[in-house]
């Protein structure tokens, strides 16, 4: 049975008097305070019912009594008619009135077992009420000190952020007139890094332009160079050209000789036409390439017809083609 619903109706006006003076009016929860009092209350129901079993097994004892008086009177005044009559109601009604202690009784003991039950589960409500109210305890105990640890953190912290406040704005103070240093001396430097770097742009830019007109110049002797050489070039060309012409010249004039000996091995007295090719006279300072005209033809082929006179001729040929050809080389590399 639930305890708020609980409510127990005693059979006797001032018992339940009692009972109904000494319960309380309203039932309030949770309960926090102890329940001694209700244990009392039940321990005096128990002692009510158990006086009021005793009353009644003395009053079936006491009416035993008295049936056995009468029935021994009864028994002894056999002069009474109705003493059967009466001796049967009487043991009628003693029945009757014993089968209605024995009722009220097995009543009374169903009432003391529910009261002993609703006692045990008292007794363990108060257990566990008792059991709660220590852990509540502890917990009220575990939270007042984790509410003072938690005041005291929270005043530490309190005070730490406030140191931590001042030497922030300490830091920021230094800080600022840090930057207030370091941003002047970034302004010097910085002027002068542009001084420095406009001296030094002015000399490398009137470096450029000495080098500009320097290359310039270059350029220009390169070029009057160029022209020179081109010149130079054209002038080789023509030498190479007047040197193939020479050398051609002395292949032919050597074929005449040839031509020469062949006529005069097979007519000697036959005269020889004139020679009608010569050298360019600028190649040779004499005329010694020439045929003599003071001489005969016989003369002239045997001249031309010494191997050692041709060979010097075409090696005179050649060595001035080749040193007028050195010569403007050299002039062309001045």
């Amino acid at each position: 049975m639930p305890r708020d619903n609980f409510q127990y109706q005693p059979t006797s006006d001032n018992t339940r008097r009692h009972f109904d003076a000494q319960a309380p009016r309203q039932i309030m929860c949770p309960i926090t305070a102890s329940i001694a009092p209700i244990v009392q209350q039940i321990a005096q129901i128990k002692s009510y019912t158990n006086d009021y079993l005793r009353e009644l097994l003395e009053g079936e004892i006491l009416g035993n009594q008295r049936l056995n008086e009468k029935s021994s009177t009864a028994t002894i005044g056999v002069v009474e008619t109705n003493i059967e009559r009466v001796q049967k109601e009487a043991i009628d009604k003693a029945e009757q009135d014993y089968a209605q202690k024995v009722e009220n009784l097995n009543q009374v003991s169903m009432q003391n077992e529910e009261l002993d039950k609703q006692l045990e589960n008292t007794r363990r409500s108060e257990n566990d009420l008792q059991r709660r109210f220590n852990e509540l305890e502890q917990n009220m105990r575990r939270l007042q000190d984790e509410s003072r640890n938690l005041t005291r953190d929270f005043n530490q912290c309190k005070q730490d952020n406030t140191r931590l406040e001042q030497q922030a704005t300490k830091d920021k103070e230094k800080h600022r007139q840090e930057l207030e240093i370091h941003r002047d001396n970034l302004q010097k430097s910085w002027e002068e890094f542009r001084f420095r770097l406009d001296n030094e742009h002015r000399q490398k830019l009137s470096e450029y332009e000495r080098e500009s007109k320097n290359l310039q110049r270059v350029l220009d002797n390169t070029r009057r160079d160029l022209s020179y050489a081109q010149a130079k070039v054209r002038e080789l060309e023509l030498s190479r050209e007047d040197f193939e012409h020479a050398v051609r010249d002395e292949l032919q004039r050597t074929m005449m000789a040839k031509y020469r000996d062949m006529v005069f091995e097979i007519a000697p007295e036959r005269p020889i036409p004139p020679q009608t090719v010569s050298l360019p006279t600028r190649y040779f300072s004499n005329s010694t390439s020439r045929p003599d005209p003071s001489m005969s033809n016989k003369e002239n082929g045997a001249k031309c017809d010494n191997p050692a006179n041709k060979h010097e001729l075409l090696k005179q040929v050649i060595t001035k083609a080749v040193n007028k050809r050195n010569e403007r080389r050299s002039g062309l590399g001045e």
